[in-house]
């Protein structure tokens, strides 16, 4: 506690008063006066999240944003970011000035667009699903999931229900742009002294699409050494896995044990209910670049 309280005092969240009392730094401190008044934030999609596949994450995106808005008199945006776009100003809300506005990029973290936003003085938080490379962007705060938290939660609950050959679906290869599910998912098998045999117990699946899994996976289930748990890298995946099961005559939890990561709506609805990883709400963000991330939810015991 005394390291905790060191640290923010360092950083000057805290201000100790000889004798008296340590005080957060905001009762101490007043804003300029002459600082203007934030009056829109400006969130701004980039088009994949349009995609129809998407629907539920968008929506997830602007019910979080709502009800994080409700107490504040600030208007609130969103936009569609091209990525070929040039002309960043379009962007932003033309009935007010943008040293009157700030910005939420939602998986958009393009050189380009962060260093305009940092000439015009336009405060913004990126937030991403998982950690994005830095170097060339201007400082700035950015919010993410800690995925591979999640991923290492799900293996472990698996671990602790007796399994010992664990499979993976998603994405793995290094190649990708992100597979911290995978990442968390294998150092609970290593911390487990369990052996990842990456040839025979995981699939390397590049798409949420539901109509391109089926396939592969009822390939993969029909595998003689087939594993007793998989975890997968997201919902559509682990609800594949159940469909694909129920046709092959496995039974759900007594032959095949699923855990999803995302807790979309259809995971309770499935039969029997899935079992998934939520990413809990995230903190804030480092002001050079983000590192903070909200930790993966419990998995319920509907295995």
């Amino acid at each position: 506690m005394r390291n905790a309280v060191r640290v923010l005092e360092e950083n000057g969240h805290l201000v100790r008063l000889a004798r008296r009392a340590t005080v957060p730094a905001a009762l101490l401190f007043k804003p300029k006066e002459n600082r203007l008044k934030l009056r829109c934030i400006n969130i701004l999609f980039g088009p994949a999240l349009m995609r129809e596949q998407l629907h539920w994450l968008l929506e997830d995106y602007l019910i979080g944003y709502t009800k994080a808005m409700e107490s504040y008199p600030i208007k609130t945006r969103h936009a569609i970011c091209p990525d070929d776009l040039q002309d960043f100003e379009l962007l932003m809300w033309s009935q007010a000035p943008l040293a009157e506005q700030g910005c939420i990029l939602v998986n958009r973290h393009s050189a380009a667009l962060l260093i305009w936003l940092h000439k015009q003085q336009i405060p913004f938080v990126v937030q991403r699903s998982f950690r994005y490379p830095t170097a060339g962007l201007p400082p700035h705060h950015g919010v993410f999931i800690n995925k591979a938290g999640g991923g290492f939660l799900a293996a472990h609950h698996l671990i602790e229900l007796g399994h010992r050959r664990i499979g993976f679906i998603g994405d793995f290869l290094p190649h990708l742009n992100d597979h911290s599910v995978y990442d968390g998912f294998l150092a609970a098998l290593t911390a487990a002294g369990l052996e990842a045999r990456t040839a025979d117990h995981f699939l390397p699946v590049h798409t949420d699409i539901l109509a391109e899994v089926i396939s592969p996976i009822e390939k993969f289930l029909s595998r003689p050494d087939l594993p007793t748990a998989l975890v997968t890298d997201n919902d559509t995946l682990a609800l594949a896995v159940l469909d694909a099961a129920r046709r092959r005559g496995l039974k759900i939890p007594d032959d095949l044990s699923v855990v999803g990561f995302n807790d979309q709506a259809e995971a309770s609805q499935a039969s029997p209910p899935l079992t998934t990883i939520q990413g809990a709400t995230p903190g804030i963000g480092s002001d050079c670049h983000g590192d903070l991330a909200g930790d993966g939810g419990d998995p319920s015991a509907r295995i």
